[in-house]
């Protein structure tokens, strides 16, 4: 009746596919405070990242509207 159809398997880390919460509770550590140099240096890679994200976004913009261009060119000729 209540049986088991194959033997019980031990449940790892790496079978499990996904941390438990006690585990991601134990890795959020509280970091100490930045020094003002450190807050700076911080600050301007953000503002560099951002940068880079916003030219990359804008290039694609631009690029899209080009080929949008090209086809309204070819499809007139048509």
């Amino acid at each position: 009746m209540d049986s088991l159809a194959s033997q019980p398997s031990l449940v790892t880390h790496e079978s499990r596919g996904y941390q438990m919460i006690d585990e991601v509770i134990s890795a959020i550590k509280a970091k100490p405070p930045q020094t003002p140099e450190q807050a700076r240096v911080a600050s301007l890679q953000n503002q560099k990242d951002a940068a880079s994200k916003a030219l990359k976004l804008e290039r694609n913009r631009q690029k899209i509207k080009r080929a949008q261009q090209q086809i309204s060119v070819a499809s007139s000729k048509i």
